[in-house]
């Protein structure tokens, strides 16, 4: 889990496998860590979510009880939402999740891990160019981890057949992280389709 503090709040990057048939999973949920009066249970359980692919209506309740306080700040609401988003879309919720991250961009129109997490259920949903639009919204406004950014968007292009792209995506990915297993994997995937 890599972590950034910033004041009042901190951010934290966490990854989410979300199951795509026949294919690699789809990394990079964004799940933001907030503050305290009931900010840090909605943190935990979307963290929780991010790990296990599960969350419950009382998951997601405590998100909702922290949005409803009156005193908190602008960062902390926005990164409250993301964090009910994450568990709506565990939940299964596809069309709660984009609210609450719709809500969140509204309050903070340049968070890039926002625009990741509405791509990934736009890749979810198998509504990849959609995905790729998001993915290419989001990308240059991350702060960290454009990797996996990267690897996703390419993973897009992929299942849309535009393999050209997808390899560029998952050269780029692997440029920022070259150590990068799955990255390598994917690009010599791509490779072979690329191959007449």
């Amino acid at each position: 889990m890599y972590t950034h503090r910033n004041v009042p709040f901190r951010h934290a990057l966490g990854v989410w496998w979300l199951s795509i048939a026949l294919a690699p999973a789809v990394e990079a949920q964004s799940v933001q860590v907030i503050g305290d009066n009931g900010g840090k249970t909605c943190y935990r359980a979307a963290e929780l979510a991010v790990s296990t692919h599960v969350a419950s209506k009382d998951d997601v309740a405590a998100c909702t009880r922290f949005l409803a306080q009156d005193r908190i700040t602008k960062s902390d609401r926005a990164a409250a939402l993301v964090n009910r988003g994450i568990l709506e879309m565990a939940a299964g919720d596809h069309a709660a999740a984009r609210r609450s991250y719709d809500d969140a961009l509204q309050l903070a129109e340049n968070r890039g891990e926002t625009r990741i997490n509405i791509a990934n259920i736009y890749m979810h949903q198998a509504r990849y160019r959609e995905a790729v639009s998001e993915y290419t919204k989001g990308i240059p406004l991350m702060k960290r981890r454009q990797h996996v950014g990267y690897l996703n968007r390419g993973l897009a292009y992929e299942y849309l057949e535009e393999y050209e792209a997808a390899g560029a995506d998952y050269a780029r990915a692997l440029n920022l992280a070259p150590q990068w297993i799955r990255a390598k994997k994917m690009l010599a995937r791509v490779r072979l389709k690329q191959s007449p």
